[in-house]
């Protein structure tokens, strides 16, 4: 489809209706079920033809029956045998695959997954003895499979290494310590990561209701004595303060936490992690010390924030 985009052929070819499925062990505790419901809720329901399977069964909860409105065709696998269950959402999903690539002028010779999985086969060595009637029977197979009549492997590495001398190798580096650590000035050491239901910086998970209702607001997370030495509440407002920069943020007072160690989440524009975060890089991987940067913690307001 010359002159468009790949977005705009997927939705020519469609011809504006979307295919959307899923499937979660834990689909009515898990936060993607509310985004899948509230995306379906806000737009055309013409637009979707919706399937899910889950794999929990009936807890009569208010989400449930939210879902169970939202989809079009929704399936319970739950006490069904582990193949059937995983057949019927493979077929599914690879019938959405052939579908939109036939509508989009490259045919596909598929008719669902044990196709795709002969093909797998046929190119990869390790695989080469996995196919659909081996799993009906089997469940499961774990890799290297050589040959059809091979039971599969148990411990990969059980026997040696793929190497000349069949021996792992191992590479010794020098332990270089972090070159910011705690002191007087800035007693704590600061660690940035993720959190469960955001994504990197944010640019789509916390477009989502769903998602960012479960965690709308950046937090610095601290051990419970550490907030009763610095006279500090959850809820609280501190400044973060390190040789590079201050933010302002909320404190989350929390078991997670070691003594001496605080952990921000990196998500938040308007706390942004790396405004605080040690620059030097480890000489191998070139990344920098996110894990390691030392920072002071006072009341907001006690002094003035440093200028970033």
């Amino acid at each position: 489809m010359r002159g468009r985009t790949r977005f705009q052929s997927t939705r020519a070819a469609l011809g504006q209706r979307i295919r959307l499925g899923y499937l979660s062990s834990d689909f009515f505790q898990h936060a993607t079920a509310s985004l899948i419901a509230e995306l379906i809720e806000r737009h055309d329901r013409t637009r979707f033809e919706a399937f899910a399977y889950c794999a929990s069964p009936d807890d009569g909860s208010p989400m449930r029956r939210r879902l169970v409105s939202a989809f079009d065709r929704f399936t319970v696998v739950a006490g069904l045998p582990h193949a059937e269950a995983a057949g019927r959402i493979a077929a599914d999903g690879v019938d959405i695959l052939i579908d939109l690539s036939n509508r989009m002028g490259l045919a596909s010779n598929y008719t669902g997954p044990s196709d795709v999985m002969d093909e797998l086969a046929r190119v990869t060595p390790i695989w080469r003895g996995v196919n659909y009637d081996r799993l009906r029977v089997l469940r499961s197979l774990q890799y290297p499979v050589p040959d059809v009549n091979h039971p599969g492997t148990t411990f990969l590495f059980a026997d040696g290494f793929p190497t000349a001398d069949g021996k792992g190798k191992f590479v010794g580096v020098e332990y270089l310590p972090p070159n910011e650590l705690p002191n007087e000035e800035y007693p704590f050491v600061l660690n940035t990561g993720r959190q469960m239901y955001h994504w990197h910086t944010g640019t789509m998970s916390r477009r989502s209701r769903g998602l960012d209702s479960r965690e709308p607001v950046p937090i610095v997370e601290m051990h419970v004595d550490d907030a009763v030495e610095l006279g500090l509440n959850d809820g609280d407002a501190v400044d973060l303060t390190t040789r590079r920069g201050s933010v302002r943020i909320n404190v989350r007072v929390s078991d997670r936490q070691a003594r001496g160690q605080v952990f921000v989440p990196m998500h938040f524009r308007e706390a942004a992690a790396n405004l605080l975060t040690n620059p030097q890089l480890d000489p191998y991987a070139r990344i920098a010390a996110f894990k390691v940067s030392a920072v002071r913690i006072e009341k907001a307001g006690s002094r003035e924030p440093a200028l970033v």
